[in-house]
């Protein structure tokens, strides 16, 4: 019978069924499955939803009936691959409290299937493989890896996917997203320094200021609804942010992780970060203006984290989500914190610590202060303007790589014999003098003009010696092209 019973449910456990294999292919397909779970669901209860959101559904009013509807879907044809919490209660804060302890008392492995198995999966290299892939012939795979890369490849599901997101249908014409990393990583623009070509970049972003939106606009449901709203601008500058034309088609150069209301993940070259952080900017700025809904002020907070393309993504995606919440622990909201690994290992923060992260951030700054390293959303443009006036080799008036980095070795060998204040007084004398040479040399110095002294930060005294250091890390990622990605071609 029909019950005042609200059904929530939630995927989860993603180390284990969306960041379990280094294929892009299966990531993707993971990820578009845990998206559509309104959709899966709505079909299988002859009904849509109350509201659903990235790996979330929420039905109200549901039948014993329904309730079992909705675990047969998620059983078979390839969800059962996949894992969900699955509760139901008197309201919906009740019906998640149970989905949360259905998690807690589930495995989290989806069971595995032996039959036909003789040799571990190819690309996660647990799961026992029963066949060989469709396209490449030598991989040995999984049923879980197949039901998942079949989605990922299907280009079809991946436009329409974008599409349900926000993005602009015209925009996707002739659209084809990368077959893997190394696909996704190649065909960089001209004049993409070395050390730029072949990283990959993780992007995190947890929302700021949603839970007091959400009271505001009174009910789960009223909130999803206007957030999914605003979130798809942002869906649409990330996309033209990552239009690449090559021959008659368009490479997508950013891959969707997760698109959710406070979390949003994504996966791009290491070259189109800047433009992917612009898109944040200038979308998240547009909605101060006041989108005709009552949310009020919301934004993000992000961590970007870089390193080679064969690093495993589950490791970078757990060090992003430690970075963020190490940000928002500390009141650092609004910013981006990027840390580079230039060849270093990346630190395992799968149990959330950021002891490691900060003994990187210590031993390559001087300090792993946040309010030092983070760099608000809103000056990111002026932070990519002050990289370009202030470390250009190709003006005259610039501060050459060379002379920075010299200066950065004079400041850290000043403070090894001496003493850092003496450190610290010479490397400001050192920059000071240069400035002067600079603007002596213009006949009119905009008004704006970047130097080392102003490049942005949370912190407004951050020490020379740090944003110098900052700099030189952000040199060729800040400044890397000055190309607009074509919308048509």
């Amino acid at each position: 019978m029909t019950r005042d019973l609200f059904l929530w449910v939630e995927g989860c456990n993603f180390h284990h069924c969306l960041y379990d294999t280094n294929d892009l292919s299966v990531i993707r397909g993971s990820s578009a499955m845990l998206d559509a779970i309104g959709a899966r669901l709505a079909s299988a209860l002859g009904r849509g939803p109350l509201w659903s959101g990235a790996s979330t559904a929420v039905f109200d009013k549901v039948t014993d009936g329904e309730v079992d509807a909705a675990r047969t879907a998620l059983g078979k044809d390839g969800w059962e691959h996949l894992t969900f919490a699955i509760g139901t209660g008197t309201s919906e804060a009740a019906a998640q409290a149970a989905a949360r302890r259905d998690q807690m008392q589930s495995w989290s492995l989806t069971d595995f299937r032996t039959d036909g198995g003789h040799m571990p999966d190819s690309f996660d290299g647990i799961r026992p493989a029963s066949e060989q892939d469709a396209v490449k012939t030598e991989y040995w795979i999984s049923p879980s890896v197949k039901a998942r890369i079949d989605y990922g490849r299907n280009q079809k599901y991946s436009a329409d996917r974008l599409c349900r997101l926000g993005a602009d249908a015209a925009d996707l014409d002739r659209l084809t997203l990368a077959r893997d990393i190394d696909a996704l990583l190649d065909n960089a623009p001209i004049g993409t320094p070395e050390s730029v070509k072949g990283k990959l970049a993780v992007l995190h972003f947890d929302g700021d200021g949603f839970g007091a939106a959400r009271q505001r606009a009174g009910s789960n449901a009223s909130f999803s609804a206007a957030l999914q709203e605003r979130l798809k601008s942002l869906m649409v500058a990330i996309v033209r942010s990552s239009r690449f034309p090559q021959y008659d088609e368009v490479h997508l150069k950013t891959e969707v992780l997760i698109w959710g209301g406070n979390d949003i993940t994504l996966m791009t070259p290491a070259w189109n970060v800047s433009a992917v952080i612009r898109a944040f900017h200038d979308v998240t700025q547009s909605w101060d203006a006041g989108p005709p809904d009552n949310l009020g002020d919301i934004g993000f907070t992000g961590a970007v984290i870089i390193a080679r393309g064969g690093t495993p993504i589950r490791q970078m995606v757990a060090m992003a989500n430690a970075s963020v919440d190490a940000s928002k622990a500390a009141g650092v909201t609004g910013s981006v914190v990027l840390d580079i690994f230039e060849s270093a290992a990346v630190p395992d923060a799968s149990a959330g610590s950021m002891a490691l992260i900060d003994a990187y951030r210590a031993a390559k700054f001087g300090t792993n202060s946040i309010e030092d390293l983070a760099i608000p959303i809103r000056d990111w443009p002026r932070f990519e303007k002050a990289m370009r006036r202030i470390l250009s080799e190709s003006e005259g008036a610039g501060l050459s790589r060379s002379r920075a980095y010299g200066l950065a070795k004079g400041h850290l060998e000043r403070i090894t014999t001496g003493d850092r204040d003496e450190a610290d007084t010479w490397l400001i004398g050192e920059v000071q003098s240069y400035m002067e040479r600079v603007r002596s040399q213009s006949d009119a110095v905009e008004e704006d003009h970047a130097d080392l002294f102003s490049l942005p930060a949370v912190a407004h005294e951050t020490p020379l010696a740090i944003r110098l250091r900052r700099g030189l890390d952000l040199w060729d990622y800040a400044t890397t092209s000055e190309r607009k990605p074509d919308a048509k071609i």
